[in-house]
């Protein structure tokens, strides 16, 4: 199956920012993007393995919302 995604380098640019803010992080990034709603699509970022209060956490953002639509 092939699965194809286009990204704005604006958005690009916020995922990087995102991963560069977690030290503890890993150079991985997994995307989901979720177009269920038919209008547009949300983008999310999840970085896995950051280092929160002594434990190991997986942290998201959105990076694309409703707001944009």
């Amino acid at each position: 199956m092939k699965t194809e995604m286009w990204l704005h380098k604006d958005d690009l640019k916020e995922i990087l920012e995102f991963m560069d803010s977690f030290e503890t992080s890993n150079d991985v990034v997994l995307v989901t993007r979720d177009d269920s709603s038919g209008i547009g699509y949300i983008l999310t970022v999840s970085l896995n393995g950051v280092m929160v209060k002594n434990q190991f956490v997986t942290v998201s953002k959105q990076i694309v919302d409703e707001s944009g639509w």
